[in-house]
């Protein structure tokens, strides 16, 4: 129960450096400032084993091209927010210009923002005398990279990074006005998951046209204009909070099975209504979330919600519920 306590606030916090860089918040990580480039040493420190320097204090020359380095595994790392290839490529170009493979074998980029996908094929013109080479899998670092590096740690060793995270983020907090979309599902992901009921979920073949337009016929046309209406707007926000969380299988069914125990319940207390049981699953799960210090976005939970309906994880069929 600790590791999940410690788990969830870390990906609430790192959560929180996202929007931070993407709003500009109390870190000024939009700007990296030396406060910045500081505190990610000492995150990367804990969670990769390095003794990274801020080149800012002790190798200025370099600071355009690198912003932390550990000489003795002779990695180097560029902290920004900035995912450009006409950015990766310069500072790549920079990094053997400026004759740092003396002293470096390693250039990582550490970006802070939410994940791209690079392809595999995509460039880079970066082997230099068979000495350097870049590689897109392993030196571009990301926060859902890192939050992976952190679940796979020790109680003990996810504690101190809770630890740092707790003491060096804002009140250990987010504001209540600033608890986004994203933020949000991975909440309610983080939620779901640590219910686990004692039944296991019966693999089923998801028919969508089955449940909405025979089972809930008198009300398909609100479910589909519903699930329409939120998708475009929320859709990516799943995408990127399940990224962030790093759902794995056994989440997952822990997930399906919490959501059609519950769901089940909510529909027969509302005598099957699809729509009263809808509004009393968000009711619910925007109270059991609400702690006092977050705002939730309530259409983020009733999206979720609708698209796990559609996914038939949500009011399951009778002949599906043990």
């Amino acid at each position: 129960m600790n590791r999940k306590k410690y788990s969830d606030n870390i990906i609430m916090w790192l959560t929180q450096i996202v929007t931070s860089v993407k709003l500009g918040g109390k870190l000024n990580l939009n700007d990296l400032n030396i406060h910045a480039e500081n505190f990610f040493r000492d995150l990367l420190n804990r969670i990769y084993g390095l003794n990274l320097e801020n080149i800012n204090f002790t190798k200025g020359k370099n600071a355009d091209t690198i912003d932390l380095g550990d000489t003795d595994k002779r990695i180097a790392i560029q902290v920004t927010s900035n995912d450009s290839l006409d950015k990766l490529r310069n500072t790549i170009k920079n990094f053997t210009k400026n004759g740092l493979l003396d002293q470096y074998d390693k250039l990582q980029f550490l970006i802070i923002k939410a994940d791209r996908k690079f392809s595999r094929k995509t460039n880079f013109d970066v082997e230099v005398d068979n000495k350097f080479e870049f590689s897109i899998s392993e030196d571009i670092l990301t926060i859902s990279k890192i939050n992976a590096e952190i679940n796979n740690k020790s109680t003990d060793e996810i504690k101190t990074i809770h630890d740092f995270l707790e003491k060096e983020i804002p009140s250990g907090k987010v504001s209540p006005t600033t608890a986004n979309e994203v933020e949000t599902i991975i909440d309610l992901i983080a939620y779901l998951s640590g219910n686990k009921l004692e039944t296991v979920p019966e693999e089923i073949e998801p028919d969508p046209d089955g449940k909405i337009y025979k089972r809930f016929k008198d009300y398909s046309r609100f479910l589909t204009e519903e699930y329409n209406q939120l998708v475009t707007i929320y859709k990516s926000a799943r995408d990127q909070a399940e990224q962030k969380f790093g759902l794995d299988t056994a989440r997952h069914l822990t997930i399906t099975n919490f959501l059609r125990t519950k769901s089940d319940y909510f529909l027969r207390q509302t005598e099957n209504d699809p729509l009263k049981a809808l509004e009393a699953l968000v009711e619910y799960f925007s109270s059991e979330l609400s702690t006092g210090e977050k705002e939730y976005d309530e259409a983020a939970i009733r999206f979720y919600l609708v698209d796990e309906l559609i996914k038939c994880n949500i009011f399951p069929n009778e002949q599906h519920i043990k």
